[in-house]
């Protein structure tokens, strides 16, 4: 018999009202209700219509009291089997949960499912609902394992569930239940009566995003193993937008970035919770000194059931930083051969695809570096080949791992080493120098010489040295008959037509884009003559507008449209900001666009003067305006004589 324990509190009794009320309202909002808008429609048809039916016999709807269930599928089972342990909530949703302290037992899990049965008694009707989180658990030996009693949050009520005992035993047993989920119909997951309340979120100790190291205090170059966990005491059902941290001063590689979330039970602060592995690099410190690898951030989105199921809103995570003091490698006992990078367990090897060849015939030497470590840190050594043999390559190919929390693989290079002589050749052993950040000194690999021998080719028919079949000919040469000379015949670009036909297009497309280069020069300057008439006729506008102030006694506006009809004018046709130039900086900039210095000094003046005169407390008589207006037609004719030297130029 399945282990079972119950929890209850007192029900309420609602009008049918609320029933017709909650038919009535969308149920977008469910998870597991289909988003086609169309199906919803019809859906929604459906439920108000049956509960209009409903509501001619009746007129109150009794909800059942909420209970809280929790079983084991199995109270006994063999190491290594699963059972299920389950939380079913009867009559209400689950706002909340606390994850079981499963302690040694392994767990998978959960999955969630929910229900819901209408019966009709005496007239009245009753509505019951039923929301089940589930999970796989097992034992790897013998034992008997205490599950403490469960914590579930129900509609704003606090419901505990009775402790659970499961006892493994040393050997299987035969025909062991396993529990099945409820099955769920289409109108059961449409169908509830009663509003669900607001569903409480979860805090900061229910989720939390952790990012752990497997060493503090590495050597440069030893690898750091950085895994991001999430810890949660809530059901979970995706993680998204991970979010890491430039990782300055480590050489990184993604190592396991699971497809799946899958929790393992796991202590943290005293309390229990899954940890979920959400991704897992290796790091290699590039120098010495401390380092802080910044916070991951990461959305998490919770599995919080509601009376409706609906999902709720993502989580934002932030993991605590991280802090790593790398220690340089030491300086005592260091071999000759020792290169920077070459940090990790290794273990070297050489081969040959062959000992004995002919004279120009290629052996292949392999160079294979295996262990743990970073595979683009080491510097292979090179062969030492002896006279008479040419080395070709080498040829580099990396092959990594991850395996028993360690990252390495094997790094091969492949020479061709081509004998030029007969002869036998030594190829001496090769050295590398490592640092073992395990054992904290420094190891060298060594690899035995290879012998070789090139013979010369053979001149009779039989096997050569690699194992291939050769022969030769002797005796008189078969007899040669002359052929006359075969005609090659007439290609059509080597005529005279053929190239005709190419290059009168290309000809006729040449003059095309000369004659189209020409008109745009032309457009440019007649756009640029017109632009210089027009800058002319906006200054002698402004001098005639000057002047007819002065006749009206405005002898002040009649300075300031003297000043401004020679400012624009020298912005115009100078491309100079002359409007944010003070009277001092306007004669040296006049000087580098070619204005002569008399006339650029005299630009100066004349603004000094117009500005003097307009906020002299004594108004300008009209002969002093006439003098500056007159001064300032000499001025513009010399700024567009300096403009149209600088455009000739």
């Amino acid at each position: 018999m399945p282990t079972t324990g119950r929890s209850t509190r007192r029900g309420d009794v609602r009008s049918f009202s609320a029933v017709e009320a909650r038919f009535s309202a969308p149920i977008a909002g469910s998870a597991r209700a289909v988003r086609v808008d169309a199906f919803l429609a019809v859906a929604t048809s459906i439920c108000r219509s049956l509960a209009s039916t409903l509501a001619l016999w009746l007129c109150a709807s009794t909800a059942t009291a909420s209970t809280l269930d929790v079983s084991l599928s199995s109270p006994e089972a063999a190491p290594g089997e699963s059972v299920t342990y389950s939380i079913v909530v009867h009559g209400g949703g689950i706002d909340r949960y606390d994850v079981p302290r499963f302690g040694e037992l392994r767990a998978s899990g959960p999955s969630t499912s929910q229900s819901n049965a209408i019966s009709m008694v005496n007239g009245q009707v009753s509505v019951q609902r039923e929301v089940s989180v589930r999970w796989r658990i097992s034992a790897a030996r013998a034992g008997r394992y205490v599950i403490p009693a469960p914590t579930v949050v129900s509609e704003g009520e606090t419901l505990t569930g009775p402790e659970l005992t499961l006892v493994v035993t040393g050997s299987a047993r035969q025909n062991a239940p396993s529990a099945q989920p409820p099955s769920t119909g289409f109108f059961d997951d449409l169908i509830d009566a009663r509003p669900p309340p607001p569903p409480q979120a979860p805090t900061e100790e229910d989720v939390i995003l952790r990012a752990e190291v497997d060493t503090t205090s590495p050597r440069v170059g030893q690898q750091v193993v950085l895994s991001l966990y999430l810890y949660a005491r809530i059901g979970v059902t995706r993680v998204d937008n991970i979010a890491f941290p430039k990782l300055d001063g480590f050489w990184a590689e993604d190592i396991d970035s699971p497809d799946r979330l899958t929790g393992q039970p796991r202590r943290l602060g005293g309390e229990e919770y899954l940890a979920y592995l959400i991704r897992r690099r290796v790091l290699f410190p590039l120098h010495a000194g401390a380092f802080t690898i910044d916070p991951v951030e990461a959305s998490i989105r919770p599995d919080t059931l509601g009376v409706w199921g609906g999902s709720s809103k993502p989580l934002r995570r932030r993991s605590r930083p991280v802090r790593i003091n790398v220690r340089a490698l030491p300086e005592e006992g260091v071999p000759e051969e020792f290169t920077a990078g070459n940090v990790g367990q290794w273990n070297l090897v050489t081969r040959t695809d062959s000992t004995v060849t002919q004279v120009g015939r290629p052996i292949k030497l392999t160079l294979q570096l295996k262990g743990d470590g970073n595979l683009k840190g080491p510097r292979l050594p090179v062969p030492r080949v002896p006279d008479g043999l040419r080395a070709l390559g080498p040829t580099l190919s990396e092959k990594g791992r991850f395996d028993g929390g360690r990252y390495g693989g094997s790094r091969t290079a492949e020479w061709l080493l081509i004998p030029e002589r007969p002869g036998r050749f030594t190829l001496e052993g090769m050295r590398f120098a490592y640092f073992d950040p395990e054992r904290d000194r420094y190891e060298v690999a060594t690899t035995p010489q290879l012998e070789l021998e090139a013979v010369a080719g053979s001149s009779t028919s039989g096997d050569d040295a690699t194992g291939r079949v050769t022969s030769t000919i002797e005796g008189p040469r078969p007899p040669r008959f002359d052929t006359p000379p075969r005609q090659t015949p007439s290609l059509p670009w080597r005529t005279v037509p053929f190239w005709l036909v190419v290059i009168a297009p290309l000809a006729w497309v040449v003059v095309a884009v000369a004659r189209w280069l020409r008109a745009a020069l032309l457009r440019r300057e007649d756009s640029d003559a017109r632009r210089r008439r027009r800058a002319r006729a906006e200054a002698e506008r402004r001098l005639a507008q000057a002047a007819q102030l002065a006749a009206r006694g405005e002898r002040g506006e009649a300075l300031a449209e003297i000043a401004r009809a020679l400012l624009d004018l020298v912005a115009t046709r100078l491309q100079i900001p002359a409007l944010g130039l003070s009277t001092d900086q306007l004669p040296a900039r006049l000087l580098e666009a070619g204005v002569p210095q008399a006339e650029a000094e005299a630009a100066g003046q004349l603004l000094a003067r117009c500005e003097s005169a307009r906020f002299s407390p004594l108004p300008p008589d009209a002969q002093e305006v006439t003098a500056l207006r007159e001064q300032a037609i000499q001025l513009i004719v010399a700024v567009n004589d300096a403009a149209s030297r600088r455009s000739a130029a």
